[in-house]
Formats: C-alpha cells, structure tokens, sequence
C-alpha cells in the first residue's frame, strides 16, 4: 500500500481509537496539509479551464460582425474596398454582417440660407456622389443592397469624375440588381437627401479622421489593416460557430 494510503487510513481510524492519538492527528495535519494542496491546484486547474470554456463560448455564440466604412465616393482607395473587399464579403456574408456606410469624408458642409452645400476633397462630382451614396442607404434601408448598389456606381467613375452619364449608371445598376430607382433620385433632389449627408458629416467629424476609408470593426479600429488586405477571412475569424462559407477556400483579393 502506497504511503498516501497508509495515511488515508489512519484519517479514517482516528475517530475509533484513542491511544494513538497524538501519532494519528499528526500524521493527520501532515496529510491534511498536502491534500489541500491537492485540492488548491485542482481547483486552479478547472478555474483556468472553464474560463478558458467559457471564453471560446462567447466567441463562438457570435453570429453578426457589425463593419462601419467611412469613405468618399470617389476616393481611389475606397473603391478599392468596396470592388474588392466589401463587395465580395455582403456576397458571402450578408447574413452575418452590419454593414452601415458613411459617404462623407473630408467634405464641408456650409449652411446658406438654410439650405446645406458641400464642398468635397474631389470636387462637385464627388459631393453629388457622397450624397447618392447616402440617399440609397436611406432609401434602400438594406445594407446589402446599398454596398451592391453603390459599389455598382464606383465601378463606372474615372478619376475624379464619372466617366459615363450618371443618370445612366443610376438606372443601369438599378436594373442590374432589380432596385427601382425613382426613391433614390427623389432623395438626392431634395433637402432630404442634403440633411442626410449633413448628418453624415457630423457623425464623421466626431471621429477626426486623418485618412479614408476608415473601417471599424464592432466599434474598433483594430483590426483595420487586416480588413484592408482580406475582409472575408477578418469577420470569419471573429463569427462561431464558424459558417460553412468560412470553411471554403478564401480569396485574397488585392
């Protein structure tokens, strides 16, 4: 019999006898003392475990990755992000992300006689664009289909301008993804649409950005960069349990 056994025993004996009193209880502390021991590494052993459980638990309950992009509209590098990440990722993700998109930028916006003009890094083009962009959010009220619809109207500018009749690209993409467009031009002609792209300014300026696009990432700039670089594989790596789409092989896109 081992030497923990013998001391188990005695433990168990010590309530019968009397004589051995002494040797018994101090064996007993020795015994005592080493089981608590025990007990305490155990004990740290399953905390650290179950908070490591319940740590994997929250990750992987999370079912929605919310993404706010602010942006210009024609901005080269925002077109990128929307042709080559945000674009491809409401395709494979929709049902898994918050997309709200913030067309403003480093515009300016001038209250003259109560009425909002802009002024915008890309000129008048740009501004008109920033204010499309905003009026199909508002009309849409589909995150999805906004980022299709306004990544539809960045693929046709050049530059600093759109390189075909705007009018014609509005309804262009408007047939190409079954959207009626009557809504989304009404808002833009109207002080509506420049109230909503007001807003759009003030919520902007709140955060003094110093370059665009800017993402943030369920409220965080952290992870920025690789959403920059791989949108997709960023929010698959944050969802659980982990959709089949993440499981396939993910595109790069540069």
């Amino acid at each position: 019999m081992s030497a923990i056994h013998i001391c188990l025993v005695i433990l168990c004996v010590i309530n019968f006898t009397t004589g051995r009193h002494k040797l018994t209880l101090h064996r007993g502390h020795a015994v005592t003392e080493h089981k608590a021991i025990a007990d305490r590494n155990i004990s740290l052993i399953q905390t650290r475990e179950n908070n490591r459980l319940n740590g994997e638990g929250i990750r992987k309950s999370k079912e929605k990755v919310s993404i706010t992009v602010y942006y210009e509209t024609l901005c080269p590098a925002s077109i990128r992000l929307f042709v080559r990440q945000l674009k491809p990722a409401v395709e494979k993700l929709s049902s898994h992300l918050d997309v709200q998109l913030v067309p403003y930028g480093f515009a300016l916006t001038y209250n003259i006689g109560g009425y909002y003009m802009f002024r915008c890094q890309h000129g008048p083009d740009e501004c008109y664009g920033n204010k499309l962009h905003a009026c199909v959010v508002d009309t849409l009220r589909n995150s999805t289909k906004a980022v299709l619809f306004n990544t539809c109207l960045m693929q046709y500018s050049v530059g600093d301008r759109y390189g075909f009749n705007l009018l014609s690209v509005i309804h262009w993409c408007g047939y190409k993804l079954n959207v009626l467009v009557s809504g989304i031009l009404n808002c833009v002609n109207s002080k509506r649409g420049s109230v909503i792209l007001k807003n759009y300014g003030d919520q902007t300026k709140m955060l003094m950005l110093k370059y665009v696009p800017y993402i943030l990432i369920d409220n965080s700039a952290e992870k920025q960069n690789d959403a920059m670089v791989n949108l997709i594989s960023t929010v698959c790596k944050m969802l659980g349990p982990t959709p089949q789409v993440c499981n396939k092989t993910v595109t790069r896109y540069h």
